[in-house]
């Protein structure tokens, strides 16, 4: 196996520059966490949690699955030089989205009164949720162009508008308003997100243009919209299960017990996604290098990759893991002595963590080779299971059995994918340090 094929090498060149935005973005996403929970507590930090959920599932619906599909028609015209063809792609999916998330923004504030008492539990927080809803057209567009940028390669532009940017620009205005105004305000932590997601938007339409400005429309090859659903709708199915899925151990916890409980919970989990930093910087590259490789049926390279995205992410995620689990305590206690409850979920949580970076790629190799379905399918198992198992341990174990919950699903996902990958492909991308012959 050629371990440093050119393909290896775009991939960690590539991952190296995702790496840096990543880590910026991660710096900026706990410095806002840890202003926010230091000085409204975990109450409040649980509720903004929440709201981010009600985005985060508005935001997946309102895409339709049409910006990852988006990505695998532009890598290959990309790869194939038909620049006409993707600048012509773009324009059919802006307009998509932009009409999908205008519907899905009225739907959701119509419902916004019921939202607020079923997740919230506090009328409150009806200002800040009907804040957040306002964010549902910007915030799926922007996520559209982080993967448009991805299909350009430009992969430190895709991490810093997939949401690290976000957090970046919402960390400086929280720290600029905190200093002039001298005390909290209720709607500082909300307005600030909203402004940068409001403002990466225009950067991204105004960066879109200058990047493209050289590809041709003469071509007169048209998009098809049967073959371009015919991708997106399975990826709508398997991205929002895959976004529920995500929170729903967030939002069960805020049903059955209280946003005190989800800021807890937040925090550590958000801490033992640090172990993903490597990994999402990888799939960053990996993803349009997949369905590139696909493309040109270069099985052999598609299998190098595969593997090198497994190796790289557990030789870089396991110091991180180790960390985490020897010192829980130490890590929550940043946040506010209210949150070193949470030890135990964190080092379980991190566990679940250090599975998928040892999985690697998994996911995006099936998505990116016409498994999109088989992918759908699976999610949505592990998204029933995920379901059952937090409503019968959140209610029995609270926050830790939601912790275990989380963990059940993600060995469960992983292991899925990697045996479908083994049958499709011939071989394991699961990487196990120490032990040789792990890939055949």
């Amino acid at each position: 196996m050629r371990m440093h094929s050119s393909h290896v090498k775009e991939l960690l060149r590539g991952s190296r520059i995702a790496l840096v935005v990543r880590l910026l973005g991660i710096v900026a996403t706990y410095l806002f966490t840890y202003m926010v929970s230091k000085r409204y507590g975990a109450s409040y930090w649980g509720a903004f949690s929440l709201l981010l959920v009600v985005l985060q599932i508005s935001s997946v619906f309102a895409r339709l699955g049409l910006d990852t599909a988006f990505l695998k028609f532009a890598s290959e015209g990309i790869a194939l030089k038909d620049f006409s063809f993707v600048k012509k792609l773009y324009v059919e999916v802006f307009r998509l989205i932009l009409l999908s998330s205008s519907l899905i923004f009225f739907l959701v504030f119509f419902m916004s009164d019921k939202l607020v008492f079923l997740l919230l539990k506090n009328s409150s927080f009806y200002p800040l949720l009907n804040l957040v809803i306002a964010c549902i057209i910007p915030f799926s567009l922007l996520l559209f162009h982080a993967e448009a940028f991805r299909a350009l390669k430009r992969i430190g532009l895709y991490m810093f508008f997939s949401q690290n940017g976000v957090y970046i620009v919402a960390s400086i205005f929280f720290s600029v308003a905190l200093f002039f105004l001298g005390k909290k305000s209720f709607y500082l932590p909300v307005i600030s997100f909203a402004l940068g997601v409001t403002l990466l938007l225009f950067l991204a339409l105004y960066l879109w243009r200058i990047y493209t400005s050289n590809f041709s429309s003469q071509n007169e090859k048209k998009v098809l919209y049967s073959e371009l659903f015919r991708i997106a709708l399975p990826l709508l199915f398997s991205n929002s299960v895959a976004v529920i899925m995500g929170w729903v151990d967030v939002v069960m916890l805020g049903y059955f017990l209280n946003t005190t409980s989800v800021g807890v919970y937040n925090v550590a989990l958000r801490l033992a996604l640090v172990i993903g930093i490597v990994l999402m910087a990888i799939n960053s590259i990996a993803a349009p290098k997949f369905a590139e490789l696909w493309g040109r049926k270069e099985l052999k390279e598609l299998k190098n990759l595969a593997i090198s995205t497994s190796k790289y992410a557990t030789i870089f995620s396991l110091p991180i893991a180790v960390l985490l689990m020897m010192f829980p305590e130490s890590f929550l206690s940043i946040f506010g002595e209210e949150f070193i409850v949470a030890s135990k979920i964190l080092v379980i949580l991190t566990a679940g963590q250090l599975v998928n970076a040892m999985a690697g790629s998994v996911g995006y190799l099936l998505q990116m080779t016409e498994e999109q379905k088989f992918h759908r399918n699976v999610v949505i198992v592990g998204l029933f299971l995920k379901i059952a198992l937090n409503f019968i341990l959140i209610q029995k174990l609270g926050i830790l059995g939601a912790a275990l919950a989380n963990f059940t699903v993600v060995v469960f996902w992983n292991l899925t994918f990697t045996l479908r990958v083994r049958y499709k492909f011939g071989f394991f991308p699961f990487y196990i340090p120490f032990f040789r012959g792990q890939h055949e």
